[in-house]
């Protein structure tokens, strides 16, 4: 790999922990809006900013897990793992478009943490005669609004900029 590019992978790396430490009571929990989520943009650009954003998301949760902003370790696995499934199919979706937007895209994200972040919360907060689709459901529902708005409303907002500044990258 070019020190170039690794540069760029560890900058992009670093701004999503960053952001994320920055607004951590935003970043973690049940209502959630990491606002660093926007970075997935990038992973339609190039499949190799999966790698650098899962490795942010994973230093990430343990950053949380550690300074009690997340609420267990199993979101260290999942959490990523979530991440990195949505990376995975952005870049596999992204020639699909809409208006010259790959919109299935950027509800990927939304997706798969809304499901695995929201299966992680209702299992932690789950109490006994509590329903388990409610819960689950109110869990699932409150991720994924807040990765659409992270990804999907700021992805659309960023996606051009982040289009002109990759090619501007590509061409030096």
């Amino acid at each position: 790999m070019k020190t170039k590019t690794l540069v760029m992978h560890a900058l992009v790396a670093g701004i999503y922990t960053a952001l994320c430490i920055v607004l951590g009571a935003y970043a973690f929990g049940p209502v959630q809006i990491r606002i660093a989520e926007l970075l997935m943009v990038l992973c339609i650009f190039d499949k190799k900013f999966i790698y650098s954003l899962t490795f942010a998301c994973f230093v990430t949760n343990i950053y949380g897990v550690m300074n009690g902003m997340d609420y267990f370790m199993l979101d260290i696995i999942f959490g990523t793992l979530a991440t990195l499934l949505s990376g995975i199919l952005m870049y596999k979706l992204r020639n699909i478009r809409y208006k010259g937007l790959p919109l299935l895209s950027f509800v990927m994200p939304a997706v798969f943490n809304g499901i695995i972040v929201g299966a992680e919360l209702t299992y932690y907060f789950m109490t006994e005669g509590s329903s388990v689709l409610m819960l689950f459901g109110v869990n699932a529902l409150s991720v994924f609004a807040g990765e659409m708005i992270s990804v999907f409303i700021l992805g659309i907002v960023f996606f051009k900029p982040f289009e002109r500044f990759y090619q501007l990258q590509l061409n030096k």
